[in-house]
């Protein structure tokens, strides 16, 4: 059976060009398709392609992945990029690459200052929506406690132990690792003004106050975080998110009730028992680099106080926060398949490490400039 090989018109028209295809479009013609694409994409006074499908017989992945390719190619150069005439079967292998455009897109006209305006409003539109989020949750959690509505125990403690309970082994070699370095470091050089002693003061302070919550906190990101983010994404993306919806109940307080107060109830026991941790693996290697154990021992019961592990549990309760809200958030505006999946969880990570460092120095420098005697 003789398959007619593609065929391609051209045509310009001032700012629009029209691309006539017919025949079979197959893996054979990608390249000469994204060719064309490209060279479409530098021509400086064309504004918007048209792409006619009407004499097409059969489109194949490969040809409909170099048309999403050119498309693409297209965008990036601020040039729209129209498909017509879309049969059925045309249009449903082009939906398995999600990133084609079915409709154009204008040109934009005024450059960097409208990306920026784009980005401003995208930007105030998720800080709307994660305090919706966080509004939403304190409420969903003020009528489980004392409303007829029942917080989902049995959910919580399951994502308090998938959360904080699996974490523990990375947990707790972090924090000595992180011990072991301070010591290290601190020890031999305070060794050269005969101060190796308040290596105590460096090690108990720096895991108590800092290290113990900041450390647990970026491992919860990126081990925990991520699986939030993933899991609810997975959900959006497969309208299980909708159908808990259209039965009348609320995703925030079956998703997202438990996991925040999962979260918040492990992550200041891990950040307790990383700076535990971490203080002994500090004391152990005191006597490695030729100082007393029993001295930094008690050179640190001299040091640390209450306030200092405190300020250390103040800041992993704050840590859970910013890192449940933040990938349920990113979970459940989740678009756009598989590929929308991973960047959402990308983000989540990305939004959750930034925040925690921002929030703890901020905390920090309260707690520094309030507790200067």
């Amino acid at each position: 059976m003789h398959c007619p090989a593609m065929r391609v018109h051209v045509e310009q028209h001032g700012g629009t060009a029209a691309i006539g295809l017919a025949g079979n479009v197959t893996r054979n013609d990608g390249r000469e398709l994204v060719t064309l694409f490209r060279k479409l994409a530098k021509r400086h006074r064309l504004r918007a392609v048209a792409v006619d499908f009407a004499d097409v017989e059969r489109l194949d992945s490969a040809g409909a992945l170099a048309i999403t390719f050119g498309c693409q190619a297209l965008a990036d150069a601020g040039k729209g990029c129209e498909l017509l005439h879309l049969s059925d079967p045309h249009r449903a292998a082009l939906e398995m690459f999600e990133s084609a455009p079915a409709t154009p897109e204008p040109p934009s006209r005024h450059g960097s200052v409208e990306r920026f305006g784009e980005r401003a409003r995208g930007a105030m539109l998720a800080i709307l929506g994660m305090i919706d989020l966080v509004g939403r949750t304190v409420r969903a959690i003020v009528r489980g406690l004392f409303g007829r509505q029942r917080l989902e125990i049995g959910r919580t403690v399951e994502q308090a132990v998938v959360i904080g309970v699996d974490a523990l082994p990375i947990v707790a070699l972090l924090g000595a690792l992180i011990g072991v370095i301070l010591s290290f470091q601190s020890g031999y050089q305070l060794q050269k003004f005969g101060a190796e002693v308040y290596m105590a003061e460096i090690v108990g302070l720096g895991m108590a106050r800092e290290f113990g919550a900041v450390i647990t906190a970026v491992i919860l990101a990126g081990r925990s975080g991520a699986a939030i983010t993933a899991e609810l994404g997975t959900m959006r993306v497969n309208d299980e998110i909708d159908a808990i919806e259209s039965m009348g109940i609320d995703p925030v307080g079956l998703l997202v009730v438990p996991r925040v107060v999962g979260l918040t109830l492990v992550q200041p026991l891990l950040s307790l028992m990383s700076t535990a941790v971490g203080i002994a693996a500090g004391i152990g290697v005191s006597y490695m680099i030729g100082i007393a154990p029993r001295a930094v021992f008690y050179r640190m019961q001299e040091a640390l106080v209450i306030d200092d592990f405190a300020l250390g549990l103040v800041k992993s309760v704050l840590f859970a926060w910013i890192i449940t809200f933040t990938s349920c958030f990113m979970g459940l505006r989740t678009r756009g398949g598989a590929h929308g999946v991973g960047t959402s969880t990308t983000r989540a990570v990305v939004a959750s490490i930034v925040l925690v460092i921002l929030v703890d120095s901020m905390v920090t420098t309260v707690w520094t400039v309030t507790h200067v005697q």
